[in-house]
């Protein structure tokens, strides 16, 4: 049975990496705007436009749920509206349905998630942080994008000599139609014809054969209050630890907690999937995944609280640490 399950797993499953190791072997997976695209000598695609240029890519992939996806990319000569790169998960092969899409650069000069519909763009997840460093000039950066079984969208980054693994933010969308396809966009103006890269695309997940959506609409019947916003390790007479007090049924729902710092660095999970009974406290004492008391600064604790029946409920704490 369990053989069965597993073989089940591969067939409902989507994996590929592309590391443009060949032009050849790149266009038979690949259709779309080759004539202003090319591998370069360093297996990476590169814009190859004379003009300026919207060059597309597209590839079949059905990857939907519990799936990442994941791209390199650089920008020479610095980020505009017509100076982008773009990786999209879409429902068609135009890139013109239902989906989603990653963009470097653009007017914004950021690294946002955008939600298609009916031919409409809108911000899913944007940080104003990243802003400044894409300004710059010259952007080099790795991207990472997660979706859970339950509609979670998560957006990772890691800009060249500059940070690793920064977390923009989540957003649930519950309602996400299967994809289809996958595909890239470099957008150039004309003086940046040759200045826009790809490379290591990654792409894991499974099918998904129905729209997610929750079993029950009902609003969860929970509590969750902060016993403090700030808690200092070395000083008597002030709160050592935070703590999030809560009530709910029991038995129905599940915690999970995770801790980063101000600037997205990943410290600690305090809880992965626990059950929760119908009071209880979800703790924080100050220390990393090491067992090491943090440095002051801001942290954020992020609680996400599921369930098979309810639409999952997800919050942001910021948390000052002292010493």
């Amino acid at each position: 049975m369990k053989t069965l399950l597993f073989i089940l797993a591969l067939i409902n499953s989507s994996h590929f990496m592309e590391d443009f190791a060949s032009l050849e072997q790149a266009q038979d997976r690949w259709s779309g705007t080759w004539e202003t695209l090319t591998v370069n000598n360093r297996q990476q695609l590169q814009n190859y436009a004379s003009e300026s240029a919207e060059s597309v890519l597209i590839r079949p992939c059905d990857a939907s749920i519990n799936a990442e996806w994941s791209f390199w990319t650089r920008i020479y000569g610095g980020c505009s509206a017509y100076n982008l790169t773009r990786f999209y998960i879409m429902t068609s092969d135009s890139l013109t349905g239902d989906g989603y899409y990653v963009q470097v650069g653009g007017t914004n000069k950021n690294i946002t998630l955008y939600q298609v519909r009916h031919g409409k763009s809108q911000k899913v997840i944007e940080n104003e942080g990243r802003k400044k460093i894409l300004s710059s000039g010259d952007c080099e950066c790795f991207v990472r994008l997660a979706r859970d079984n339950q509609g979670l969208f998560t957006l990772y980054s890691s800009v060249a000599n500059v940070d690793s693994d920064y977390v923009e933010e989540g957003h649930y969308v519950v309602s996400m139609l299967p994809a289809q396809y996958v595909g890239l966009m470099l957008k150039n103006s004309k003086e940046r014809g040759t200045d826009l890269y790809m490379d290591d695309i990654h792409v894991s997940g499974e099918q998904q054969e129905q729209p997610v959506t929750p079993v029950s609409a009902d609003t969860i019947e929970l509590t969750l209050d902060l016993s403090n916003d700030c808690l200092s390790l070395n000083h008597d007479g002030y709160e050592d630890e935070v703590y999030l007090s809560y009530s709910c049924p029991p038995d129905i729902f599940r915690a999970n907690m995770t801790v980063y710092s101000g600037d997205g660095r990943f410290i600690r999970t305090c809880y992965a999937n626990n059950p929760m009974d119908a009071e209880g406290r979800l703790v924080w004492d100050g220390k990393d995944s090491h067992g090491n008391e943090v440095e002051i600064g801001v942290y954020v604790l992020i609680v996400e609280i599921t369930s098979d029946t309810h639409a999952p409920v997800r919050k942001r704490y910021p948390i000052a640490v002292l010493h």
